[in-house]
């Protein structure tokens, strides 16, 4: 073919392994020779064949890309991305990694795993010697799912060689229970034992990995294979070796990573990615250095009350906050200050609500009030409290002016604009469904916003800042169902997120050339995209921002993206998250992180507030649904892993629980069939699921991953389930579903507005619904067969989405003040006659608590909060991060 042999570069279980050009396409590649056994065999040949499509499918910066199979004079030849650099091995054999390189090099073995094992991909052979580590950091992980694909009913070569770490691959059946896949000093005990394998046989050698380039010492190498597998089944790592320095979330996770037992075993390579993340983020060595002087005293006061609850010393002061440019000077580490946000107010994860200066000397943010109105709030650096600005109330997606005089917003539809020194609000021009706006040179902003009259789609728009007028659509005019938002500026160019919103997997990155109106696209998965001057972008994708090379004039991304933060606070549905970089500064940012969930006791309380005992231990509980009987409740318990919470099925009569979904595989909404038998929730791709109460296999009902499916209730007859369904741009509404999965959805209540939670009477006769149509949450309550006619239940607020019927006409609701209250409601004809309230729990406010308001035995489950736990969100200054960046 078109491929010339330059040289051999070595040879192994899996073959000989050359250096090759492709005349063809110019370039150089590897080429791996198959064992002649291997080519001899028609059956493992075919089978080979078909996996090597499957790893060719595998593109990540950190896997070695299979390019194709070529065969040529009775040989088989995989051609893969021929990688430079050296093997870990040779860098593991010089002695111990530094802490910081090994967390940047296990992360992104992590990451290329996860990726892998997402695909159904496991590796089977992870060792030092199949990752290699380029002169400038990158690691390229070699011959994923190579093992499998090369099995044979020959077990290869088992006995002694002179080097375990790179002795021949010991093969089997793949398909068999009894086989041997891999390296013998890497093999987690199941492989070694010859039992079936899965994801969790590449994170225990993920795991022997991470402790050799810590210690620089072979973890579990003796003289002969049969004598390391011996040690791989009966000995005990000595974790005295690791680095005095190692911190203790590095030890627990290479523990997770060796437990003997699967079962016990870390179960997904994610967790690990997202610990080494966090490790990364942070720098190892400030958490190293945490452990050898000990936990620091907490401030006798809360940093927000302080004086200069933002200064980290005076040189960083003055050269973040006054917007400065200082000479260069030697590097100072990344520093992280967390500021709590004020007693009573919070930030709703909707919308944007972050935003810095341009000089970085002040902040602007949405902030809700205990009585759920949000307006805009603004922090001057140096001042000891936010001040809230008037005339700003409903107000989302703020902006600066490029010269930090005013700020431009959306409230009532329109897109407005406040001038700071005078507090003067003015409306600019109508904008209904707003996803973000940028403000440029010449008072000219580019914004998103709705583009057709039932609201579907948002398309880019171009408006005078400097007085009330009409706005003038600018780039291509959208395809039915496409969303365009959070626009930003980049000279005379708008970069911003468009996405279908049935299909997210469709979001891409385009440019808008303002001169031209040309749009193009730039390609990839994008998310919340800031640009940094002079000459990063930063993304916000899943809760982690990252950063990376990108050139405003070409409008490319070159590099590798680094890991600025991680557990962002950000809303997926909408694809934003609260974060801000300044325009003019680029030494630091400041985004928002959610309080973490509390550990709280699960409760008995009486209608009077009486506690009336507990049940099981205390756990980061959720949510809560008891079954219709009152005998069995499904709990979700946040693992504090990132994902959603897994459910658990707990007798109510002991208190024992026992797993009803996965780690990862967990859910939301739960919703009971009348007959206790079936189990509607949200599973972890948004979709309705409904699966038997006693186990067994998920049932997707409805839905489209890119939208979120949260069930409420069932129909008497079992056959049907309310849920509220998140529909991108036309916000979220009530529909009904089957609950067998066919036909098609009836839609109860249809606006622009979030109806977050809804429920039927026990009757069947009456749902009642939280939604935000008012400018708050409130409870209103609707005809089941005839909803167009609707009433408010409630006129202050709610102080949290969920409520319970009580009887047919009365339902208890949490207040704006965390008392929990019944209201008493009739109904004569098309009226709402008569309404009463009362309060519930004798009156007792429980701050923090959660649980069903729907009475069990005439008593209530609820989760109260432990004592003396940090339930309110934080702001998380950084700076100094470009110093790391270029470390």
């Amino acid at each position: 073919g078109p491929y010339q042999i330059v040289e051999k570069l070595g040879a192994g279980g899996m073959g000989e392994v050359y250096r090759a050009t492709d005349e063809g396409l110019g370039r150089d590649v590897a080429i791996k020779i198959l064992p002649e056994t291997f080519a001899r065999d028609a059956d493992r040949l075919a089978r080979f064949q078909r996996e090597a499509r499957t790893l060719a499918s595998l593109n990540h910066p950190n896997i070695a890309q299979v390019f194709g199979l070529e065969r040529a004079d009775g040989l088989q030849a995989l051609v893969m991305e021929l990688v430079d650099g050296e093997d870990l091995s040779a860098h593991i054999a010089r002695g111990p990694i530094a802490l910081a390189e090994t967390v940047s090099i296990a992360l992104q073995m992590a990451q290329a795993l996860e990726v892998a094992h997402e695909s159904g991909i496991v590796h089977r052979d992870l060792k030092p010697a199949n990752v290699k580590v380029r002169s400038d950091g990158a690691v390229k992980v070699l011959d994923f799912g190579l093992a499998k694909a090369l099995g044979s009913p020959a077990a290869g070569d088992s006995g002694p060689t002179a080097d375990v770490a790179n002795s021949p691959t010991l093969t089997a059946p793949a398909t068999q229970i009894g086989m041997i896949l891999g390296t013998a000093a890497y093999m987690a005990p199941e492989q070694a034992k010859g039992k079936a394998v899965d994801r969790r046989a590449d994170i225990w050698a993920f795991g022997v990995v991470l402790y050799e380039m810590l210690t620089g010492s072979r973890a579990f190498e003796r003289e002969d294979v049969s004598e390391t597998l011996a040690a791989v089944l009966t000995r005990d790592l000595n974790f005295a070796t690791l680095p005095p320095t190692t911190p203790a979330r590095l030890r627990v996770l290479i523990r997770d990573c060796l437990a003997r037992d699967p079962r016990q075993r870390l179960r997904d390579i994610g967790d690990a990615r997202r610990v080494l993340e966090q490790l990364s983020a942070g720098t190892p060595e400030e958490e190293a250095a945490s452990l050898e002087h000990g936990p620091v005293a907490a401030p006798p006061t809360p940093l927000w009350r302080r004086a200069l609850p933002w200064a980290v010393g005076a040189v960083a002061v003055a050269a973040v906050w006054l917007g400065t440019r200082p000479s260069p000077a030697p590097l100072q580490p990344t520093t992280r200050t967390t500021i709590e946000l004020p007693d009573g107010l919070s930030v709703v994860r909707r919308d944007r609500a972050l935003a810095l200066s341009p000089d970085g000397t002040q902040l602007a943010l949405v902030l809700t009030d205990a009585r759920n109105r949000s307006q805009l709030y603004l922090r001057a650096i140096a001042d000891l409290e936010m001040r809230a600005l008037a005339n700003t109330d409903g107000a989302t997606y703020p902006f600066w002016a490029p010269d930090g005089r005013a700020l431009g917003f959306f409230a009532a539809g329109e897109l407005k604009r406040i001038d700071l020194p005078d507090g003067l609000v003015r409306s600019i021009t109508p904008a209904t469904q707003a996803r973000g706006g940028t403000w440029g040179p010449d008072d000219t902003a580019v914004f998103a916003a709705a583009s057709d009259e039932a609201q579907t789609m948002t398309r880019l728009f171009r408006v005078s800042m400097a007085s009330p007028g009409s706005s003038t659509a600018v780039g291509l005019d959208p395809t039915p169902q496409q969303v365009a938002r959070l626009p930003v500026f980049v000279g005379g160019r708008v970069l911003f997120d468009s996405h279908h919103r049935l299909n997210e997997e469709a979001t891409e990155l385009r440019v808008l050339d303002l001169s031209s109106g040309e749009t193009r696209r730039l390609g990839g998965r994008a998310g919340e995209v800031h640009y940094v001057a002079p000459g990063l972008l930063a993304s916000l994708n899943d809760s982690i921002l990252t950063v990376q090379p990108f050139d405003p004039q070409s409008f490319s991304l070159s590099g590798t993206p680094v890991v600025l933060a991680s557990g962002v606070s950000s809303d997926p549905n909408r694809g934003t998250g609260h974060v801000s970089f300044p325009r003019n500064s680029n030494t630091s940012f400041v985004y928002l992180q959610d309080a973490p969930t509390p550990m709280r006791q699960l409760t008995w309380i009486d209608a009077d507030g009486r506690e009336s005992g507990t049940l099981g231990e205390p756990a980061r509980v959720d949510f809560i649904a008891p079954s219709p009987d009152g005998r069995r409740a499904l709990i979700g318990i946040d693992n504090q892993d990132g994902h959603w919470p897994q459910l658990w099925m707990m007798d109510l009569a002991t208190g024992s629980r026992s797993p009803f979904t996965g780690p990862r595989d967990g859910g939301r909404n739960v919703a009971w069939s009348p007959d206790g038998r079936r189990v509607a929730y949200t599973g972890p791709d948004t979709r309705l699921v409904v699966r038997p109460a006693d186990g067994g296999t998920d049932r997707i009902v409805f839905g489209n991953p890119a939208h979120y499916h949260a069930p409420f209730s069932w129909t008497a007859d079992g056959a049907s389930i309310l849920i509220a369904e998140y529909r991108g741009v036309r916000g979220t509404d009530l529909a009904l579903v089957a609950a067998d999965g066919k036909g098609v959805p009836r839609y109860l209540i249809e606006s622009p507005a979030q109806e977050s939670f809804a429920r039927l009477s026990p009757d069947g006769r009456w749902v009642a619904y939280v939604s935000d149509e008012s400018g708050r949450q409130e409870l209103y309550v609707a005809p089941f067969e005839t909803p167009g006619a609707r009433w408010p239940l409630t006129t202050t607020g709610m102080g949290s989405d969920e409520f319970g019927w009580q009887s047919n006409s009365e339902i208890a609701y949490i207040g704006i003040d965390g008392q929990v209250r019944y209201v008493l409601w009739k109904l004569e004809g098309d009226r709402l006659t008569a309404r009463s309230e009362r309060p519930a729990f004798g009156g007792r406010t429980i701050p923090g608590v959660i649980g069903s308001l729907e009475p069990v035995s005439g008593r209530y489950l609820v989760a109260v909060p432990l004592a003396g736990q940090t339930l309110r969100q934080s702001l998380v200054l950084v700076t100094n991060w470009q110093s790391a960046l270029k470390k």
